[in-house]
């Protein structure tokens, strides 16, 4: 009989591949001690099909979208049996300059038409600061992350799939045909440990380059806005009026604790935009794993073929995550090659 799989890690990236391995029937395993530094914990939940600052595509956007996504969180949904991922939630970019909208116009025209909805030259809200106009980004959407993380935990433990523990890697050891962690078998291991990947002995080499993040969640009554909104920021509704706004990039400071620069900051973009009554509920940081070349870590270690990572998903894991589970499943399975622009053996040349 095949052993299982042991995924290290609970976030998005291991919550995807588990769910891949589920559909294909692979057994396996998850130790995960609910890490308070997860950026998976404290993700905005906001898709977004397009590179903001140039008006391009995301990558892999062709693998993605309309189809792959939507579907595939439907299919989790109905797994968990709840609501987490909501296409109804569009993205609004507000428009308070002109350049703005020729910007917007031009790369519409030139190669986003289908993603990049026509610029409304109305007010998209009364309640928000005067502005030129706004236009909706097709195949955005928001996801509950953290209900999805925390929901799919509490099937995991339901199903005695999951091991509520700190990760020892001193208590790995390695050998042709399995792996043993503390004295249990297992056909792989496979690392989904986000910015604790620093510790990883095997994968700490790979160039991360973490970028810390923090957001805040306002009570504003009189905001009324049922749409997502971007205009320097980001401002989510939640319901019961609340919202969630931010987010904001560090790279110097990768303690996971919210701090006065990052309030202000966030605080001095929302006055902007909204000029109404707020009061501050919740304030929390969180460190992204991202590649320094900007493309996912996916695959197994040169010399230890048994030893796997994924990461490296940076702000685009709630797309990323999915889609390289896909493919890492597809290559345990079927020895398909995983791309080469995400695979690390870009890195073991």
């Amino acid at each position: 009989m095949q052993k299982p799989i042991l995924i290290v890690g609970q976030g998005l990236a291991g919550t995807w591949l588990s769910f891949f391995f589920r559909k294909a029937n692979i057994d396996f395993r998850i130790i995960d001690n609910n890490h308070f530094q997860s950026s998976s914990a404290v993700a905005a939940g906001l898709i977004n099909p397009i590179v903001p600052k140039r008006l391009t595509k995301t990558w892999m956007f062709d693998e993605l979208f309309p189809d792959f996504i939507s579907s595939t969180y439907c299919e989790l949904e109905t797994r968990l049996g709840n609501q987490y991922f909501y296409p109804n939630r569009k993205i609004h970019k507000l428009f308070f300059h002109a350049d703005d909208i020729t910007a917007w116009e031009n790369g519409r025209n030139a190669r986003l038409q289908n993603v990049l909805a026509d610029v409304k030259k109305s007010s998209l809200n009364t309640s928000l600061e005067p502005h030129l106009g706004y236009a909706a980004i097709n195949y955005s959407a928001w996801v509950n992350t953290p209900n999805l993380i925390s929901d799919y935990r509490i099937k995991l433990t339901a199903d005695d799939l999951l091991l509520s523990e700190k990760f020892d890697h001193t208590a790995v050891e390695i050998s042709d045909n399995l792996v043993l962690y503390k004295g249990a078998a297992y056909e792989r291991i496979i690392f989904c440990e986000g910015v604790q990947n620093s510790l990883n002995p095997w994968f700490a080499s790979l160039p991360m380059l973490p970028a810390k993040g923090e957001e805040l969640t306002l009570h504003a009554p009189g905001l009324n806005l049922t749409a997502t909104v971007t205009a320097g920021l980001h401002i989510i509704p939640l319901g019961n009026d609340l919202y969630s706004v931010g987010s904001t990039f560090r790279w110097d400071d990768l303690r996971p604790i919210p701090t006065e620069a990052a309030k202000e900051e966030i605080l001095t973009k929302f006055s902007k935009i909204y000029k109404g009554a707020f009061q501050i509920v919740n304030h929390i940081a969180g460190i992204r794993p991202a590649a320094r070349d900007r493309r996912p870590f996916v695959g197994f270690h040169p010399a230890h073929k048994r030893i796997g990572i994924l990461n490296g998903l940076g702000t685009k894991g709630l797309i990323l995550a999915p889609l390289m589970s896909h493919y890492l499943t597809q290559n345990i399975l079927h020895g398909t090659e995983i791309p080469k622009e995400c695979s690390i053996q870009r890195f073991y040349k």
